[in-house]
């Protein structure tokens, strides 16, 4: 898989991330640690990055 991230995205990003911190790409389906619903069966793609702290488990 590859990447590409605008420049103008990584500025914005660079903005909101601390020195230790650790960034995720999350697929959003309902499942993990992160869901924003509980809803598993979407017909969309919907991906989220994700900053935590180093500290996270």
């Amino acid at each position: 898989m590859e990447l590409n991230i605008e420049p103008a995205a990584i500025e914005k990003i660079t903005s909101y991330v601390q020195p230790d911190d650790r960034l995720y790409l999350d697929f959003e389906d309902g499942v993990g640690p992160f869901p924003a619903t509980e809803i598993t069966c979407r017909l969309d793609i919907h991906f989220r990055l994700i900053i935590v702290p180093q500290s996270y488990p």
